[in-house]
């Protein structure tokens, strides 16, 4: 007996002729809505990369073929496959006459449907890729990308091309290789490895007795890491200072422009451990004698005694000098000078310079009452005229012959940096996340609230008490800037955001009123200051 519906894929695919219309339906249908064609374009089509085609726009159906309305092109591949609706297109009468005609059509596009979908779900032909129940299914690389290869997988569980036999084989021997020498290498890491933990214990058993028996540094700050005044970088044409303690000095040269900023450097070689920052100068507009210097006031006290200077540098092999110097203003012009000069080759890349002299003693007509400074200074002592750079880290001034060590003696935290740059500078910005003076920044400010104060505004104010956090070495020049605006001299009324001008009296070493003469009852302000003790 012949079957009704044969088993069929209800799927073919024909190579076209030129011009070529007519391709027969290999499969029985219903409806021709139940017809589906598809031109192979590759990239841009379906997975298989076929385009489907519209009916009746691209083509009909006629019997048991379709017809193209476009004629196909020599060796176009066209699919013509079975896509029955998964639907019921008919009814039978619960009572009356059965038409056994009815129910045969719908068995028959029942098993139209289950052929369509062992052809697309389970594929009969060995195409199907079955994901687990609880999972969704995967779609193959195609042929060109797989074709030599394993099968892989990615991250996220997605199939991939994996590697080809030969790139396997390959890594095998290779790990079998290196499994060989695997042995040998393991024992020479146990002695390497024991080797540079002796010398790390023995490197820090011996910094250990140095950070010990350092002397004292008689710089402060050696290692440019506290700047209040100018986080970051900033931009000089006369003398000034950058990093605490420090001040940029032209010197004879007149004015010149100069970025000098700190940031961390390795240091010249791993002798005593923990980076260093350095001081790093642009000059941009070079002069004669462009420098740095410190002012240190307990400097005379070793007058006429031998001290090591000893610091970083890397100074693109320029002349450079280095000043210690005594300032008196007893004699006209007011001024005399002491001073003790060395000159040195700076190096061209990071190298720790020792310099051992003598200090100059102070003679029997000295009024050491009458010094105004007593300074290091160190500068590029050169005529040229094109820009450079010269960089410094760790500087430090010792008493006595320390040339033998490798290193500076700068061992110090931040915290014991800004202890001892405290009391000549201090201000309410937190310079460590970049607020310099002046900054439109409401961190660190001095607020207050009037309140219903009964005090009259004109005899008393809006002031409140700032104790500075360290005493200052003299009474120091105190400046106020708005939080809102960052101008000098204003405070700002934080209920209406605008700015008043400012009142300071009271000032001490140890403290200062700040606020404004005039304002409102039940206000809020705040401000800013900076108070300078340099000397």
């Amino acid at each position: 007996m012949s079957e009704r519906i044969p088993e069929n894929v209800r799927r073919a695919d024909y190579t076209a002729a030129a011009g070529q219309t007519d391709f027969i339906i290999s499969f029985p249908y219903q409806d021709p809505a139940d017809v589906a064609v598809a031109r192979y374009i590759g990239a841009g089509g379906d997975e298989d990369g076929f385009l489907f085609l519209s009916q009746p726009d691209d083509f009909e159906v006629v019997g048991q073929q379709i017809v193209l309305v476009t004629p196909a092109a020599a060796n176009d591949v066209i699919r013509v496959e079975g896509s029955a609706a998964l639907k019921r297109v008919t009814g039978i009468a619960q009572s009356g006459k059965f038409a056994s005609k009815l129910l045969d059509g719908e068995l028959d596009r029942r098993v139209m449907v289950e052929q369509e979908l062992g052809r697309d779900l389970l594929d009969l032909r060995g195409r199907a890729f079955v994901a687990r129940f609880d999972e969704e299914g995967g779609t193959l690389p195609g042929k060109s990308a797989r074709a030599g290869r394993t099968l892989a997988f990615d991250q996220a569980g997605e199939p991939k091309p994996g590697p080809t036999a030969d790139e396997v084989a390959q890594a095998q021997s290779h790990a079998q290789a290196a499994a060989g020498s695997a042995g040998a290498a393991q024992a020479s890491a146990t002695q390497a490895n024991t080797a540079k933990a002796e010398a790390i214990s023995a490197r820090d058993a011996a910094w250990a007795q140095v950070k010990a028996a350092k002397p004292k540094n008689w710089v402060i700050n050696g290692g440019f890491t506290v700047n209040q005044r100018n986080p970051g970088v900033a931009t000089f044409s006369s003398e000034a200072f950058f990093a605490d303690r420090w001040k940029f000095w032209p010197g004879a040269g007149g004015a010149a422009q100069v970025s000098a900023f700190t940031d961390n450097a390795s240091r010249v070689d791993d002798t005593y451990p923990s980076p260093v920052s350095y001081l790093k100068c642009d000059v941009t507009q070079p002069g004669r004698y462009l420098g740095v210097r410190q002012d240190i006031p307990d400097l005379m006290q070793l007058a006429g005694k031998r001290v090591t200077v000893m610091f970083k540098s890397a100074s693109n092999s320029r002349d450079m000098r280095l000043e210690l110097k005594y300032d008196f203003k007893s004699q006209t012009p007011q001024r005399t000078v002491r001073d003790e000069v060395v000159s040195f080759q700076g190096p061209s890349s990071w190298e720790v310079i020792s310099l051992v002299t003598d200090l100059p003693a102070l003679e029997t007509t000295d009024i050491v009452n009458d010094l105004s400074s007593v300074s290091v200074r160190l500068w590029q002592n050169d005529d040229n005229t094109n820009p450079y750079t010269f960089r410094l880290g760790e500087f430090g001034l010792y008493e006595g012959d320390w040339s033998g060590h490798l290193q500076p003696f700068t061992y110090e935290t931040f915290e014991e940096t800004l202890q001892k740059c405290l009391p000549y500078y201090t201000s309410s910005y937190c310079f460590q996340e970049g607020d310099a003076p002046g900054s439109v920044t409401n961190k660190g400010a001095i607020g207050f609230f009037t309140g219903d104060s009964t005090l009259a505004l004109s005899t008393f104010g809006r002031r409140v008490l700032v104790n500075f956090p360290t005493p200052l070495v003299r009474t120091p020049d105190v400046t106020i800037y708005s939080p809102g605006s960052g101008v000098a001299s204003k405070i700002e009324d934080v209920s209406s955001s605008s700015d008043l001008d400012a009142s300071i009296f009271g000032v001490t070493p140890q403290q200062f009123y700040g606020g404004a003469d005039v304002g409102a009852k039940d206000r809020l302000y705040h401000f800013h200051y900076t108070a300078d003790a340099e000397i």
